[in-house]
């Protein structure tokens, strides 16, 4: 009772603190408002703050190291009738103890027990009114609920009457050495403790620390009582007296002699009589050590289970809850491997990919796919890295939270799959109205056996079948789409139920609990289209937040479609830029009839003319999308500018119900990036992570790669670093060049300023890039010539004007020697519409060519000097 030291805390912490919390290092503690305080009692200055939603204000606090997987965190609760509530470090929210199950009752002061067994719990000091003014309460945290356990300690202690009010309240080992003290301040007038549990071991101490009966068994099966037990005193164990008991009755006893357990150590126990349930119900099975070396005064703690014996065992469903993102390279074999396991049940197994952290975020145009669910989600799973996934919400020993490695994903789903429940679940009814997009999900869930007082009913929406991009997405062939993009499955969209579900309100044998929820779906969530064609439901049983015990999984029906044959064209995917008169599109059509799509009819024109059909065969279910891969179109005039147009014709033979929607164009362009000459160099400037880079230069016609490069070295800092490769060419045509980043940033962002280009022996740019893009990045040019610059040198001077032109067009060039000199003309599809030989010439040269019986249209105008072509595009207007 001596003072020791007082000091001020510096920093902007105003009064009315009643309660402290200790983590260890620093104490936290609230002054009756929505900020808790961080604050170092050695340097005597606040270390930070945690804000808390306006309008809670923190009276009592205490620190819970098992919260949130193990980070930590705080039970507050202002001093009213408002119930405590458990934040992160960080205040976000993970838990609550409704008001409604403490009675009247106010608390200045709490404190966090996982001594005492059977915990962990909350001890609160009440305030509330009259002569009440010094009771502590013990609430159990997993049910939420008051054990009984009260003391008044205006009763227990001497001089405290009424007027003396409860402040805070604190938990300290070994205070007094070889206990756990309870204590809590009296405002103003005394610090009190009492002994909460023993720490010394006693010299021949025993503990039942596990029991292998589970909590479901089958009737008329025979159970073996057996587990480890934990030697807790210093002596070993020579002789024991195994026990167990049903329902409080005669113990069962065996007797253990000639045994050698250390002290401090554990070891496996087999009772040799098996305990046989004849009859369905809940049963309360005990087991302990006595007698211990043979001292009758010495026995263990008993380690108490309720078992439920059923007719027939249910098993678990598995709930597959998949942390994910799209620039995250490994997630795509996590879909991979979550959808092979589900292929071997896929009647047991349902799972949900939950798009969150850093991976997750889109750059600037792409879809974004994290909802307002995700990141409390994945708080309480303790993952480290992507993607992760949790089974169930269940903790794998020696695991100390549930989030787990794609490698043992299966494994430990298998595990589930032979764990009994005490019920089971379907979704009876998924439907949506296509008018007004009310989405109704009734959920069913049976109770064969008693569960726990809280289980909760969640109800997830997913969304398959979202095109988009992903990092790593080639190594999961399964979902790459013929345009290049990731077909996303499981996507999750919305919680029905909220955060962390719906309180089913009474899980007692016999009971069955069935209700509607309903949802309005809007046109987006995030940014991405809510397709109704695409949607499925997962619901799923949990105990409190954790523990799912079972689920059911669910297609969504629509109703009320007002077409039965409607395809709508979402998009047209197609080069905005060409080489030669070829296109190649790509097709988003929508069905929103009742009919399931099996065929399509198209008709294309470019430029009002070249007109064509088309018929795709498959099938697309009713307000499903699908892209499909359209026929490439050749043999069409190229203009500067062109337009593509596509209509539906026809759908599963007959016409399309609603024309609104049938049409859509797209526009491209005729390239410039026009280049002459066998060599050409290509310059590669990477950025500090050249192991990512790789680029590639392809001859459209063939296919082949004229040359290749990457990945490179990564630096040691941010900047750059240059390759410079001599590029060949042996045939004249249209070429790609193709850039790829394996991370999906591109090679200028943020990390070196990263670029490419590909230059001629003139030194001219053919194409060139900042490096600004994502995993890929495309350009194209034509080669019009092979001609090397010696050939280049001996014709100069050349000019083609006007171009564009209308009826006629000027040639005009400079030979340094004598050359045989012919004229030709091609027309986009390179066929010869004109030739002429000029003979032996040198010197200056001028030729007019009538342009007026030509299309309109490009073309490319030759000019051969031996055996050397020269090419120029020429337009016609």
């Amino acid at each position: 009772g001596a003072l020791v030291d007082s000091f001020s805390v510096s920093g902007s912490l105003t009064g009315g603190i009643r309660d402290l919390a200790f983590d260890g290092t620093y104490f936290y503690g609230g002054s009756n408002s929505n900020v808790i305080y961080k604050m170092d009692f050695v340097t005597k200055a606040i270390v930070s703050t945690i804000t808390l939603p306006s309008g809670f204000a923190v009276r009592h606090i205490a620190y819970d190291p098992t919260a949130n997987g193990g980070a930590g965190g705080l039970w507050v609760g202002p001093w009213n009738t408002l119930g405590p509530r458990l934040y992160s470090m960080t205040g976000t929210l993970l838990d609550s103890i409704p008001a409604a199950n403490l009675g009247s009752f106010s608390a200045s002061g709490s404190a966090f027990d996982n001594v005492t067994p059977g915990g962990p719990y909350l001890w609160l000091y009440s305030q509330a009114s009259g002569s009440n003014m010094n009771d502590v309460i013990q609430v159990k945290i997993s049910t939420k609920q008051k054990t009984g356990i009260m003391s008044d300690m205006t009763q227990l202690l001497t001089g405290l009457t009424s007027s003396n009010i409860s402040g805070g309240l604190f938990q300290r080992t070994n205070l007094i050495t070889g206990t756990t003290t309870l204590g809590g301040l009296v405002q103003g007038k005394m610090i009190w403790g009492v002994d909460l549990a023993s720490t010394n071991p006693q010299p021949n101490g025993v503990k039942i620390k596990t029991l292998n009966v589970g909590s479901i068994v089958q009737v008329n099966t025979p159970q073996t009582i057996a587990g480890t037990l934990e030697v807790t005193g210093s002596n070993a164990v020579t002789s024991y007296t195994l026990n167990y008991s049903i329902d409080n009755a005669a113990p069962i006893t065996q007797n253990f002699t000639g045994v050698n357990i250390p002290g401090l150590s554990t070891a496996n126990y087999s009772h040799s009589t098996q305990w046989t349930p004849t009859t369905n119900g809940s049963y309360n099975l005990k087991v302990w050590a006595s007698n211990i070396n043979g001292n009758a005064s010495y026995s263990s703690d008993t380690l108490s289970k309720n078992i439920n014996v059923v007719t027939n065992l249910v098993f678990r469903k598995v709930v597959l809850e998949e942390y994910t993102g799209i620039h995250c390279t490994y997630c795509p074999d996590g879909h991979k491997i979550a959808n092979q396991y589900k292929a071997l049940h896929p009647n047991d197994v349902f799972l949900i990919n939950i798009h969150q952290g850093s991976y997750a975020t889109p750059s600037a145009g792409e879809p974004d796919f994290r909802t307002q669910f995700g990141d409390a989600l994945a708080n309480q799973t303790g993952l480290t890295g992507y993607p992760s996934g949790t089974i169930n919400r269940h903790v794998f020993p020696p695991n100390t939270s549930t989030a787990l490695s794609r490698s043992v994903w299966a494994a430990k789903g298998d595990e589930v799959l032979a764990m009994p429940t005490y019920a089971n679940m379907s979704v009876t009814s998924a439907t949506v109205d296509a008018q007004t997009r009310q989405l109704s999900v009734t959920v069913q869930v049976n109770y064969f056996a008693n569960g726990p007082a809280i289980n909760m009913m969640n109800v997830a929406l997913l969304q398959n079948n979202i095109e988009g991009p992903q990092t790593g997405g080639n190594t999961n062939p399964a979902q790459m789409l013929p345009n290049g993009k990731y077909n996303h499955l499981h996507a999750l969209r919305h919680l029905l139920t909220g955060q962390w579900g719906d309180t089913i309100p009474n899980t007692s044998n016999g009971t069955v609990f069935t209700k509607t929820y309903t949802y309005t779906l809007p046109n987006t969530i995030g940014n991405i289209d809510v397709e109704l064609g695409n949607l499925e439901i997962v619901a799923f049983v949990a105990e409190g937040k954790q523990e799912i015990i079972t689920g059911a999984e669910s297609s969504v029906n629509i109703t009320n479609i007002p077409y039965n044959r409607d395809i709508a064209i979402d998009n047209i995917d197609a080069e905005n830029e060409i080489c030669a008169a070829k296109v190649k599109p790509v097709l988003r059509v929508k069905n929103l009839g009742s009919e399931t799509v099996t065929s399509i009819t198209f008709n294309h024109n470019i430029n009002g003319a070249t007109s064509g059909t088309f018929t795709w065969t498959g099938s697309i279910a009713p307000y499903a999308s699908k892209s499909i891969d359209y026929d490439s179109i050749v043999g069409f005039t190229v203009q500067a500018n062109n337009t593509l147009t596509i209509e539906v014709a026809q759908v599963n033979g007959a016409s399309d119900q609603n024309s609104a929607n049938n049409s859509k164009t797209k526009t491209f362009t005729m390239t410039n990036n026009n280049t002459n000459g066998i060599p050409h160099v290509f310059t590669f400037v990477q950025d500090r992570y050249g192991s990512e880079s790789t680029w590639k230069i392809v001859e459209d016609a063939t296919g082949a790669i004229v040359a290749s490069g990457g990945p490179y070295t990564d630096l040691t800092a941010n900047g750059t670093a240059t390759h410079t490769h001599n590029v060949t060419f042996s045939a004249t045509g249209c070429y790609s060049v193709y850039v790829y980043d394996s991370y999906g940033d591109g090679i200028n962002a943020g990390y070196g300023a990263g670029n490419y280009n590909l230059k001629n022996a003139a030194n001219q740019v053919v194409i060139s890039s900042t490096g600004q893009f994502t995993t890929m990045e495309k350009k194209i040019f034509n080669l019009t010539s092979l001609i090397g610059v010696e050939e280049i040198n001996s014709i100069s001077n050349v000019a083609i004007s006007p171009n564009p032109a209308k009826d006629n067009v000027n040639i005009q060039f400079f030979l340094n020697s004598s050359k045989n000199v012919t004229i030709s003309l091609y027309n986009s599809l390179g066929a010869l519409v004109y030739s002429e030989n000029k003979g032996e010439l040198n010197g200056s040269q001028n030729f007019n060519l009538n342009l007026g019986h030509f299309s309109k249209g490009i073309y490319y105008l030759n000019i051969q000097t031996g055996d050397n072509i020269i090419s120029n595009k020429l337009i016609v207007e």
